[in-house]
């Protein structure tokens, strides 16, 4: 995410909406876009956290099951965007909570 083609983009945004000059609201836009590359961050930082214990699940399952599959969780964050960031992390929280039931499953079936 580019914050200055960010706030470039609201500038005009606002100038076409309320009239005046882009430079004139540059200075609001740029506070806005810092805010939301800040939320993107925090966004983009919190699924990584569960796409690497989503990652660790999957390692441990397959020792029971050579057949299971494991991301590689910067390919997975690589085609993070601001406009897909909270659907990734809401996604990555199902999946972990996925992976814990399915190795648990393993566990019980090996047992």
């Amino acid at each position: 995410m580019n914050v200055m083609k960010r706030a470039w983009e609201i500038a005009r945004e606002g100038q076409s909406k309320f009239g005046g000059k882009v430079s004139e609201y540059i200075s609001e836009s740029l506070k806005q876009a810092w805010f939301e590359y800040h939320i993107f961050q925090e966004r983009v930082n919190d699924a990584r956290q569960l796409l690497n214990e989503f990652r660790s699940l999957a390692l441990k399952a397959k020792k029971y099951n050579p057949e299971t599959q494991v991301i590689d969780v910067e390919e997975v964050l690589a085609v993070a965007t601001p406009e897909n960031a909270y659907k990734l992390y809401v996604h990555s929280s199902r999946k972990v909570n996925q992976a814990k039931k399915y190795l648990k499953q393993l566990k019980a079936k090996a047992a």
